[in-house]
């Protein structure tokens, strides 16, 4: 009710002709006649869709401070990375450098976890010891605007230390053409197809999809790609692309970088280091 007083005190409020919505619960479907007694509720979702598809130069600038703090954040956990830390602690580093870069609320759910040598999708869900491969995820919105970074370092001491960087070969072979699929009028069907041809699984999570004023279209994963199999890529989208490989033994690598589409291909934003051995 609170907010409907607001909306009620919009000037041209009382002699709107039609509102749109770009989501609505039963609730505010019921209660905002109240604000806007003339208007025909339409359905806005379309519109905005398309609005938030295109980013400006304005907007991109936009989105660069939520980059950073986003950066600054696994910066942070890698300082506290180290065999017999927690998955919270790591996870608590991560929160506390972006509630200083003044974000209060990450923007995604994930933080830090130990991945699994065992299971290709798992995660260790233990203390980090000695070699165990640690992936970071941080998501930013600062500014109204959402950015995101992934990043997999190893702990303490590797037993295995020419297959983890094999394996993060095979990451940046990956990620290469991840990165390559970020070009106007390329379907969001490329995006599985580097996968394909980097020999590599495709993970259940989304590996690609739009950013700027939320979890923005397109969404891009094996189980959705047929019901937007015609969507294309255009200048001026914004997109976290991650990358994952696995091997047994070893762990897995994961990646994400925030990706600016524009005429002349892309422009990777985020420019966190990537472990070289």
């Amino acid at each position: 009710m609170t907010l409907i007083d607001v909306l009620k005190n919009i000037d041209g409020a009382a002699a709107a002709r039609r509102v749109g919505t770009d989501a609505i619960t039963p609730t505010f479907a019921a209660l905002l006649p109240q604000a806007f007694p003339n208007a025909e509720i339409v359905d806005g979702e379309l519109a905005m869709r398309a609005a938030r598809r295109i980013k400006t130069p304005d907007e991109i600038a936009a989105m660069r401070p939520a980059v950073r703090i986003a950066e600054g954040a696994i910066a942070a956990a890698l300082g506290e990375l180290r065999p017999g830390v927690s998955e919270k602690t790591l996870a608590g580093a991560v929160l506390e450098a972006m509630a200083a870069g003044g974000v209060s609320t990450p923007a995604t759910q994930d933080a830090a976890w130990v991945t699994s040598t065992e299971h290709r999708w798992q995660r260790a869900d233990r203390e980090v010891r000695d070699g165990d491969l640690v992936a970071f995820a941080a998501g930013a919105l600062a500014g109204g605007y959402v950015s995101e970074v992934g990043r997999t370092w190893p702990a303490g001491r590797m037993a295995e230390h020419r297959a983890v960087k094999l394996l993060y070969r095979r990451s940046d072979a990956l990620q290469d053409k991840l990165i390559a699929a970020c070009r106007p009028g390329a379907p969001i069907s490329e995006f599985l197809a580097a996968y394909e041809r980097a020999g590599e699984p495709v993970p259940p999570m989304p590996i690609a999809h739009g950013l700027g004023l939320g979890f923005d279209p397109p969404v891009v994963s094996e189980a959705l790609v047929a019901a937007g199999e015609d969507d294309r890529l255009e200048a001026g989208m914004v997109l976290a692309v991650s990358g994952y490989v696995w091997q047994a033994g070893i762990g897995a690598v994961f990646r994400r970088d925030t990706v600016h589409v524009t005429g002349n291909g892309a422009q990777v934003l985020t420019v966190s280091p990537v472990w070289q051995g």
